[in-house]
Parts: C-alpha cells; structure tokens; sequence
C-alpha cells in the first residue's frame, strides 16, 4: 500500500528548497484533517510563527490545526 511506516517517527531531510516542508506539512495536514491522525512538526530553521505564515498562503490553519491535532516545535540551537 505504501507510505510510511505506522507509530514510528519519520526524518526527512535533503537540501535546501528540495521541498522537505511542504512535504511535510501537507503529510501532517491531510493526516490530521483526513484520518484524524495526530502529529508533530520540527523546525531547526523558521519560527513556528514564520511558518503557520508562510502555510497560510496555501491554505493550511495551523493554528487551529495546532489546538486540535497537531503539534510544532521551532527547535533554535543556543549559540554563544
């Protein structure tokens, strides 16, 4: 059937602008809005605020999406 394996964490990674945030978010989106599915989204480069922004222009509410099913993390290293 395909897709990606149940009940377990799932890294995507790949360059810069290979789309690995809109894969991701669309996956977590349509999980949550389709099959009622939780899930959580770490950021280590935009702000959890730039990035319900920057997924407003293509329609997604995480903020709502937020309170309901899914969580964001904007994970930012300390630097010295």
């Amino acid at each position: 059937m395909g897709g990606l394996p149940s009940g377990r964490p799932t890294l995507v990674c790949g360059e810069a602008g290979s789309g690995k945030t809109l894969f991701s978010i669309e996956f977590i989106v349509k999980g949550a809005l389709d099959y009622g599915e939780p899930g959580v989204f770490m950021a280590f480069e935009e702000k959890a605020e730039e990035l319900k922004a920057n997924v407003a222009s293509l329609g997604f509410d995480l903020e709502q999406l937020e309170k309901d099913k899914v969580g964001l993390c904007a994970y930012r290293p300390l630097r010295n």
